[in-house]
C-alpha cells in the first residue's frame, strides 16, 4: 500500500488463494482506496505482475508531485523469479512507467 494523496491510497499486486497458476492471475491489478468514501476503485494494471514487492510514495524534487513506486518482488510465474525492476505511477497519470533496475 502507498499513499496517492491526502484521501487516497493504492494497493498493488499480490497473490490470490488459488492453486497452481490460478494463484498468479491477478498480480498486475491495482486498486485505489478512498478513505473518505470508504470505496475501492480499479487502478491501472502494473506492467509486470508481482508479489512480495514493496511500494512507496516518493516526491518529485522539482514539481513536488507524489509518485507511487513499486520495487522488486517476485514475477507472476510458477518459478517465482525475483524481480529487480521498478514501476512508477506519476500523480494524475493512468499508466505505470518502467523505472530503472535497482539491483546490479
Amino acid at each position: 500500500v502507498a499513499v496517492v494523496n491526502e484521501t487516497t491510497s493504492i494497493l498493488t499486486g499480490g497473490l490470490t488463494d488459488g492453486i497452481g497458476l490460478e494463484r498468479f492471475r491477478h498480480l498486475n491489478k491495482t486498486w485505489f482506496f478512498n478513505h473518505v468514501s470508504q470505496q475501492f476503485q480499479t487502478g491501472p494494471h502494473l506492467i509486470t505482475g508481482r508479489y512480495d514487492h514493496t511500494s512507496a510514495t516518493i516526491q518529485d524534487k522539482v514539481t513536488m508531485e507524489n509518485i507511487v513506486a513499486v520495487f522488486g518482488g517476485f514475477k507472476a510465474t510458477i518459478s517465482d523469479a525475483y524481480l529487480d525492476s521498478a514501476e512508477l505511477l506519476i500523480n494524475g497519470e493512468s499508466e505505470w512507467q518502467q523505472g530503472k533496475n535497482h539491483v546490479k
